[in-house]
């Protein structure tokens, strides 16, 4: 074999192999959660603390994170989309790259978070929901969702 023949077979090697190594499949993760926010007081509530997690090739971590932050986001805007329905929707289950994810009632877990702070509990108060995620690079996002009123017979 002549030595133009063998350099240009290792190099063809070494670049399949370098291509395959950094086409390997990695994972990165993103926060997520619900942020209750009451527009008289600035006063701020946390529902709940997740994560979601994005596959990708190595050579692309920022692509795992944004699709962790839109697995996240996606989770809280079809659960508030379904919130009648009361149960977790299947894009906030392991299967849909989102872990951790604990509320079944959506609609129940904001009066109850609202009515512990005490918004709504003398007079109608309206909150805001947000949907925020945050992590490294890519992840930080924050979408209003909805506004919500609180009134007093929920919280009795």
């Amino acid at each position: 074999m002549n030595l133009r023949r063998f350099s240009a077979i290792i190099s063809g090697l070494f670049i399949a192999t370098t291509f395959t190594l950094d086409a390997a499949a990695i994972e990165r993760s993103c926060n997520g959660k619900y942020e209750i926010r009451n527009p008289n007081t600035g006063g701020k509530v946390t529902l709940e603390v997740f994560v979601a997690k994005g596959t990708c090739g190595s050579v692309v971590p920022n692509r795992c994170r944004i699709r962790a932050k839109d697995a996240a986001h996606k989770c809280m805007q079809i659960h508030w989309d379904t919130r009648w329905e009361r149960k977790k929707p299947e894009h906030c289950q392991p299967g849909a790259r989102v872990h951790s994810y604990s509320i079944t009632d959506l609609k129940r877990r904001i009066e109850e978070k609202a009515c512990a702070v005490g918004w709504g509990t003398r007079t109608k108060v309206t909150i805001k929901l947000f949907a925020i995620t945050s992590g490294k690079t890519k992840c930080g996002s924050t979408k209003f969702i909805h506004n919500y009123e609180i009134l007093p017979k929920m919280c009795k």
